[in-house]
């Protein structure tokens, strides 16, 4: 790109010469260049050489190309960026009419000016959403500005007279284009309690799915190649090259995962090539997979039409609730078998069953809920492939009371090593504070042997966790903001646990060690009766929630005096510069190795 920041070098020094007024925006020019040289054929810039005026031919129609047919699909064009794109094309246009050859006689002006005008328009608000703007593109295409249309009302003009053809006539031509939106009953279903998956069980699943992985297989393939749009299904030998290229061997497998990959927005096909969607990207990224295939499940359903799609939505529904069959009337057409396949294909039913994809990735955005604090957590055994995600969900189940028993046993199964570097992840990782406690209070039960994992956090934001590890290498004091994130982590975490746990215990409760190991108490120092399952007195009861009361009162006015601190502050009340070796300790955080008490 060597030839691109040479050019747009230049123009500051051309402006000075020439006088031309203006506030470009000299690295949006850069981004307009350096998208379309990723896209299309490159500018023939020279690096040398300025002394003549025309100094390469510009071609016709480039300029207004490169920004309304380019930059939609490569860089996000909200509002400030057209603002900038109005106030930077006028003053590119006139450096490109000063020092470069025009292709045909027709001057760079006006094409200036019809890109400043539709910049200006209200229609330049579709710019920001590529989907869109690409239909606009595909319907601007000479072939289908050919297309007879009905006459209209008088004055109509072409888009109104367009707008007027049957959905299915307007998708051939200018498609893949959605149906409407999938309606969904207001009143759902009498439904059981929702039980949650691990992420990392659901992110397996959606790319394990035979069809959403042909979606991302044909949509990798012809991402940012030209000449792959004619309408809604590729021309044959575009999906012969499917066919040579990829994992697929069926024909309308290939444009069963085209029209799905334009729907869901991991293609964005315009009349000059298939330009790669964001939502291909991220289909890399873990934490952004069961949202991926959440939108390419919906538009498989959206796109059936009326009436098999209602059915299909009353399937799925009926797929969750007890009691409920709405088989037959879908299953009584080829159509409706063929739409319960694409469901099965693509993880949303096994069987007649809805799956835990299809529960939490389909059915929790349609009913609008919410991965409440209470919803059950079906955890498993531990594994030692257990991702960030998979600890944190862990972690809230904990905290909530609402664990599975296999995943109650965690801490007893795990490899305590392996176990213990999850946990510091995920304490890096969240910006739970809650949640960061009860990881390190897992820690505490796992012992001295897991000191090497929580040694990690000594050179972090978390130094304070480090610093109140019994054991270990010296190191220095945890700053002041370092000891009241904390303290603050801990007090929020005290406050679940009572809420939780404590606020629910009644004499005659029987208590199990895992809800003590959460509190981070060492089982040695649980009454041996209550250790035995034996219900707790009314003396218990008192007890422990003085105990609890004890500690959270502790931490508060440590807290308070940490608060009053606006240097750094290091744990003891001496650095030993007054001749004492600060050792006495009035302001060391509390020992957690048994954990919080």
């Amino acid at each position: 790109m060597d030839a691109i920041e040479d050019f747009v070098g230049r123009i500051p020094a051309w402006m000075d010469e020439t006088g031309a007024g203006g506030e470009p925006d000299l690295r949006l020019i850069r981004d307009l260049l350096e998208a379309r040289a990723d896209v299309l054929e490159p500018l023939d810039l020279p690096v040398d050489d300025w002394k003549i005026p025309a100094c390469f031919v510009w071609p016709n129609q480039y300029l207004w190309r490169t920004v309304l047919e380019v930059a939609p699909f490569k860089f996000h064009c909200d509002a400030d960026v057209r603002e900038a794109l109005i106030r930077t094309v006028p003053i590119l246009g006139g450096f490109i009419r000063m020092r470069c050859t025009l292709e045909t006689d027709s001057t760079i002006s006006a094409e200036v000016e019809d890109v400043v005008r539709i910049l200006r328009s209200p229609a330049a608000e579709e710019l920001g959403t590529p989907w869109v703007w690409a239909l606009k593109l595909r319907s601007r295409d000479p072939k289908v500005k050919a297309v007879e249309l009905p006459e209209g009302e008088p004055g109509m003009g072409w888009n109104a007279r367009f707008g007027q053809l049957p959905w299915e006539r307007r998708d051939e031509l200018i498609g893949p284009m959605p149906r409407s939106l999938v309606t969904i009953p207001d009143t759902l279903w009498e439904k059981p309690a929702p039980v949650l998956t691990l992420p990392s069980s659901l992110v397996a699943a959606a790319r394990q799915a035979p069809l959403m992985a042909a979606v991302v297989e044909v949509a990798e393939f012809l991402a940012d190649r030209p000449g792959v749009w004619t309408g809604a299904r590729l021309a044959e030998d575009v999906v012969q090259q499917v066919l040579d290229g990829t994992s697929l061997t069926d024909t309308d497998a290939v444009q069963e995962a085209w029209r799905l990959a334009v729907l869901a927005e991991f293609l964005w096909p315009t009349p000059e090539r298939a330009f790669r969607g964001e939502q291909l990207d991220q289909w890399a990224d873990p934490d952004k997979v069961v949202g991926r295939w959440t939108e390419t499940a919906r538009v498989l359903i959206r796109d059936l039409p009326d009436p098999l799609r209602d059915e299909v939505v009353r399937l799925i529904i009926a797929a969750y609730s007890p009691g409920i069959d709405e088989t037959a009337d879908v299953l009584a057409t080829a159509e409706g078998r063929q739409a319960v396949d694409g469901l099965r294909r693509i993880g949303v039913l096994d069987g007649f069953m809805l799956t835990p994809l299809g529960l939490q990735g389909l059915l929790f955005s349609w009913a609008g809920w919410k991965r409440d604090e209470t919803l059950r957590l079906e955890a498993g055994e531990w594994r030692a492939d257990l991702t960030v995600a998979d600890v944190r969900e862990w972690l809230r189940a904990a905290v909530q009371g609402v664990l599975d028993p296999a995943g109650l046993n965690w801490k007893a199964t795990a490899d305590p090593q392996l176990f213990a570097g999850q946990l510091v992840d995920t304490m890096l990782a969240v910006d739970d504070g809650v949640l960061r406690a009860a990881a390190y209070n897992f820690l505490a039960q796992l012992g001295p042997a897991v000191t090497p994992a929580v040694d990690r956090l000594a050179g972090t934001s978390l130094r304070a966790y480090r610093a109140s590890w019994p054991g270990g290498a010296e190191m220095p004091d945890p700053s002041a903001a370092e000891l009241k994130r904390f303290l603050t982590d801990y007090l929020e975490f005290f406050d679940a646990f009572e809420d939780v746990f404590v606020a629910q215990v009644r004499p005659g409760t029987k208590v199990t060690t895992g809800a003590f190991d959460l509190l981070g108490v060492s089982a040695d120092s649980v009454p041996s009766h209550l250790r035995n399952g034996e219900p707790m007195s009314a003396d218990d009861v008192a007890e422990l929630r003085r105990s609890l009361a004890e500690s959270r009162r502790g931490m508060a006015e440590l807290l308070a005096q940490v608060s009053t601190v606006d240097a750094p502050a290091s744990l003891d009340s001496s650095d030993g510069s007054d001749g004492s070796d600060g050792s006495d300790g009035e302001d060391e955080l509390p020992d957690q190795g048994d954990g919080a008490q």
